[in-house]
Order: C-alpha cells, then structure tokens, then sequence
C-alpha cells in the first residue's frame, strides 16, 4: 500500500463525506444526538457521569446509532440510485473504495461521540460547579473504546451494506446489531456499576477492547482480503 493508495482513500472518504453535508438538514440529526446525550442526559445523570466513566461508555456507543443510517448507504444507497458503476468505472481500486466508505462512517461517529462527551463534560461541570477530576486509567480506555467501536460500527455496516438488497434491508440489518450491541452493554454496565470495583472496571474495559480489536480485525479483513467487485453491482 504505497502513498497513492492512501490518497485514494482519501479520496473515497471525501467524496462520501461531501455527499453527506450535501443532504438538506444534514447538521440537525447530529446536533439534536449532541444536544440529548451530550448536554441533557450527562446533567440529568449528575455526579454519576463523572463517578461512574463506564455509563459515559455506554452512552458513547448511542451516538453511534447515527452511522447506522450513513452506513446503509455506502454500498446499498449507491446500487439504488445507480451511482456505483461510475465509482467501479474509476481508477479506484477495490480496497481503498471498501476503506474509504469504513473510513468515512468511522470519523463520522467518533467525531460525534467525542462532541457528546466534551459537552457532556462542560455541562456537568457547570451544572455542578465541579472541577475535572484526575485522569485515570478507566478514562484513558474510554478514548481508545469508543474509536474502537466506532470502527466496529463502521466495519460490521459497509459489509452489510455491501450484500444487502437494498437501502431498507441494510438498515433493519444494522438497527439489530445496535439493538443487541446496546444491550450487552447495558448489562455490562450495569453489573459493573453496582458490583465492580475501579480495578475490575479496568480489566473488564481492558478485555472488552481485545474483543473489540478482534472484532475489527475479522471484519476489515473480510472486507479487505477478496474484495468481490462482480458481487458490488448484484442486486
């Protein structure tokens, strides 16, 4: 993977990032995700969002939810408004099309979720008139967490999208995974919440991550090893 592949996907990246702030009210859905989980439920949640990082976490993965949408259209969208044949027709190779559109959904959640989590932050501090506690072990996962599942969103999407039907189908697909993604986390949570202590918080955090990472890896190397651009074009 030489220089100008990476600029290919760069290119791909933007291409799919213009199309988005193309589409009227584009802003409004990420600006009311932020509002809701990044100024509304960290003060509703109190001094539970700073004594507790592992419900921060939690809601990290909501915003999320937003690339659900973005990520049905990178390949299913595409096929249904008989745009990927120019895309195919274009010098692009396979894999910096296929990283480009992961790179594209991934930047988009995890600049979103980091959003919610520094309005969080101020708004609990204000709200509170607290100061910013220490950093910790627990908050330094948090960060490579939530790239991590912004990654695994972005990864398990494109490859839906990629064998979907249509536009319709990828969604519903998607909307399951985050359905049971959102509820394994929420038990999780939970049980460390009431349960778990700082140390053990951060080897469960620790081995979620390793999951994460291997979840990742299957993925991306599924959609990077054969790329089948005969399939792309089947409906």
């Amino acid at each position: 993977m030489n220089r100008r592949f990476w600029r290919d996907v760069w290119t791909v990246l933007r291409k799919e990032w213009l199309e988005w702030l193309a589409t009227p009210g584009c802003l409004i859905q990420p600006l009311a995700v932020i509002l809701i989980f990044g100024v509304l439920a960290p003060v509703a949640a109190g001094r539970l969002w700073i004594d507790q990082p592992i419900i921060q976490w939690l809601w990290s993965w909501l915003p999320l939810a937003l690339s659900a949408g973005m990520v049905a259209d990178t390949f299913a969208g595409e096929r249904e408004r008989d745009t990927l044949e120019a895309l195919l027709a274009s010098r692009l190779p396979d894999r910096a099309i296929v990283l480009g559109k992961v790179a594209a959904v991934a930047a988009y959640g995890w600049i979103v979720t980091l959003a919610c989590w520094v309005t969080g932050w101020a708004a609990v501090l204000v709200a509170l008139d607290a100061t910013l506690p220490n950093p910790s072990f627990v908050l330094a996962w948090l960060l490579l967490l939530s790239f991590l599942a912004s990654c695994f969103i972005a990864c398990l999407g494109v490859f839906i999208s990629l064998r979907a039907q249509s536009v319709r189908q990828a969604q519903q697909l998607m909307s399951v995974a985050m359905l049971v993604s959102l509820l394994l986390l929420g038990l999780l949570a939970t049980e460390l919440v009431t349960t778990g202590t700082g140390e053990q918080t951060g080897q469960v955090l620790t081995v979620v991550a390793l999951i994460l990472i291997v979840l990742d890896f299957i993925l991306l190397a599924g959609l990077l090893i054969r790329p089948q651009r005969s399939e792309w074009l089947i409906y």
